[in-house]
């Protein structure tokens, strides 16, 4: 074997595989082909890192969905534009050019400006054939009023070449190359041009912008750099007639639906909280309160549908959680009537690894198009950390049974809270104030005094302090707070955490405002989700993944470990610990969890990917060639799985499918440069 290529092997043999699909042909067409000329270089980014089909759906609708200029109709006039352009332009423009129309110069310009207002042709024995389109421009989108661009056929024969006149200048125009240097040519030919053709022919070969009158030699060419500059930025006239901020929008909030972004957005309420749990672990509770929820009559049934997807993503911009919920809505007349009068407010709840995060969420209607977003930074302190919750203020808190074996968002313990997500309270409320206090250590609890402080205008009009030692609990706080004796008004409500009898020893302290009302709240329709309680498996398995993600190999192999102990049955535990241990190179254990269900019918791709990786490791190549193609033929041709199927045929010295397998890599990836060389080799015995 050539040395060159048994490099290219051990290389090979070395690198990771990757699930990650390569963008199908349909996608790459589009984003390559169809819009190339007016997608904006902000859509063109984001476009590259979504990675699944799914996802690229919904971008494509979103970006069609942002040009539509009648939005609340079926038909979307920009889009068919666009594609009647392209298919004149591939019809019109391909004669005498080896390539496809839309990828002519005329063809290019045709499909981002549309059809000229006027075209002149001139074709004599005297020039070369040449067109030249005049548009009428949008000085709003950074257009001049008029302009035009010349095109002509270099030599004479050819395909027709976009015009520039500063580097091609009148001299381009000419049938044969006259003698003088390029400005003496150009002079001759502009005033050759002028009197024996056209006056408006030779100004255009030295300017895009029409003067009405034609101008003489020395003052077009003071327009010839104006006009190259302008040619440099045709491609951006398309651009500036959408707004691309949508992008921003669709990639934060990982998309879930396609979304009108023009004018469906609606406000929202929402309170997102960190509080303790279970042994440790920090979960956030998040509640949002669309502005609006309509509601649609069905029957003797009033129903709607939301769906919710919340993503978490660190400083890096890594996501590390993301989920996607459906929260059907089904009510009967009475209960409609009642929910009339009173919000919608849903609920969830997840944990999350230390560190500092920023949560973004979509909510959307799919009966009406409606959503909603939110992004809020979150911050999980590390273990044994001090640390004070944020503030949760209610109007109502119920008690639960300590022995139910489901929790819901704002359920602490035996406490079930129902926060105020603006603060706003009725004089005769009683506000419970909840907050949790971690990290002190005896002797601190022992010296430690909470005190809860409301002010107006900078004022402190109330306070009252506690001991920690003579609170119920030893890390959760709940005040009731009568209200019936301040006036209504805007506070400031400050809790802080001090040593007692000392100056200046303020140790933590979180604030809210509160709002208080002479009119009557009602409390809004909540809707939540049931989830195991705080000591599952369940949400171990979450955090173990977070950290995989987050790229902490040691936290998440010792969380998941414990997980596929606790539950060895559980395909999703045992995957996820598995690709931990490649990611470990412990390619022996990963076979061994992985082993009993190699047997089974279970149609699974990360199954036989993980397995066919472990035994491709561990110098098993026909157990590994099996698991590849089981893989292969669940997901369908991946480069990375078919260069390691490859690979192992071509170590069993099975060199006819080996290379069977390398094309069709190369089909489903042709930029793989190592790939041809091998391929070449190959072939080449």
């Amino acid at each position: 074997m050539p040395f060159f290529m048994f490099a290219l092997l051990i290389v090979m043999h070395g690198a990771p595989i990757s699930d990650k699909p390569v963008i199908p042909e349909k996608y790459k067409k589009w984003i390559e082909e169809e819009v190339i000329y007016i997608i904006t270089p902000k859509e063109k980014d984001a476009f590259y890192k979504l990675e699944s089909d799914r996802e690229r759906d919904l971008f494509i609708n979103a970006f069609w969905a942002i040009r539509d200029p009648t939005p609340r109709t079926s038909k979307n006039e920009f889009k068919e534009e666009h594609y009647r352009r392209i298919a004149y332009a591939n019809k019109a423009f391909a004669r005498n050019s080896p390539l496809p129309g839309w990828k002519t110069d005329r063809g290019k310009i045709y499909i981002m400006l549309g059809e000229p207002v006027q075209i002149l042709k001139f074709s004599t024995m005297q020039i070369v054939p040449v067109e030249i389109w005049y548009y009428q421009g949008s000085p709003r989108h950074g257009q001049p009023p008029i302009f035009r661009f010349l095109f002509f056929q270099r030599g004479g024969s050819g395909e027709y070449k976009l015009h520039n006149p500063l580097t091609d200048g009148p001299r381009a125009l000419m049938p044969f190359t006259a003698s003088g240097d390029l400005d003496q040519q150009d002079a001759d030919a502009f005033e050759y041009i002028s009197k024996n053709i056209s006056e408006e022919l030779a100004e255009a070969a030295l300017s895009c912008f029409p003067s009405g009158a034609g101008r003489g030699l020395k003052e077009a060419r003071s327009m010839a750099l104006p006009s190259s500059i302008l040619l440099g930025q045709v491609h951006t006239f398309p651009q500036k007639k959408v707004k691309d901020d949508y992008v921003a929008e669709f990639i934060s909030h990982e998309p879930t639906v396609e979304v009108s972004y023009s004018d469906s957005y609606i406000s929202n309420r929402h309170i997102v909280s960190v509080l303790s749990m279970a042994s440790d672990i920090f979960f956030v509770h998040l509640g949002v309160e669309p502005e609006v929820l309509s509601i649609d009559f069905d029957g003797d049934k009033y129903h709607s549908d939301l769906k919710i997807f919340f993503r978490v993503i660190d400083l890096e911009e890594k996501t590390i959680f993301q989920k996607e919920i459906d929260y059907p809505i089904s009510l009967g007349k009475e209960q409609y009537k009642e929910a009339l009068q009173r919000s919608f407010q849903f609920q969830e709840m997840f944990p999350l690894i230390p560190g500092r995060h920023k949560l973004r969420l979509m909510a959307k209607n799919e009966l009406t198009g409606e959503f909603t977003t939110l992004e809020e930074e979150i911050v999980i302190p590390e273990a044994g950390a001090l640390w004070m919750s944020p503030l949760i203020l209610s109007r109502h808190v119920e008690k639960s049974s300590p022995y139910s074996e489901v929790t819901k968002a704002f359920q602490i313990g035996e406490l079930q809270i129902y926060p105020s997500l603006d603060n706003h309270f009725n004089r005769r409320d009683t506000l419970y104030l909840f907050f949790q206090i971690l990290g002190l250590d005896p002797m601190l609890r022992e010296k430690s005094m909470v005190e809860i402080s409301f002010s107006k205008g900078g004022e402190k009009i109330h306070s009252l302090s506690k001991k920690i030692s003579e609170l119920w609990t030893d890390r959760d706080f709940i005040m009731e707070l009568p209200l019936e004796k301040m006036p209504v008004g805007r506070y400031q409500l400050k809790v802080t955490l001090a040593v007692e009898d000392k100056k200046d020893s303020q140790l933590l302290s979180r604030e809210a405002d509160v709002f208080l009302q002479s009119e009557s709240l009602r409390p809004p329709w909540v809707i939540t989700n049931l989830g195991p309680p705080p000591e599952d498996a369940e949400y171990a398995y979450i955090l173990g993944n977070q950290f995989f993600l987050k790229g902490k190999l040691t936290d998440a192999s010792k969380i998941l470990e414990h997980v596929f102990i606790s539950s060895p049955d559980s395909l999703d535990y045992v995957l996820s610990y598995a690709r931990v241990l490649l990611a470990q190179s412990d390619y022996k254990k990963t076979s061994e969890i992985l082993a009993p269900f190699a047997s089974s019918k279970i149609e699974d791709f990360h199954l036989y990917l993980y397995l066919g990786k472990s035994s491709q490791e561990t110098g098993k190549i026909e157990e590994a060639i099996h698991y590849y193609q089981k893989a292969l033929s669940l997901r369908g041709n991946n480069p990375d799985i078919l260069n390691n199927l490859a690979l192992c045929y071509y170590w069993l010295g099975d060199e006819e499918n080996a290379l069977e397998a390398w094309e069709k890599s190369l089909k489903v990836n042709p930029d793989q440069a190592p790939i041809k060389k091998i391929v070449e080799m190959i072939k080449g015995k």
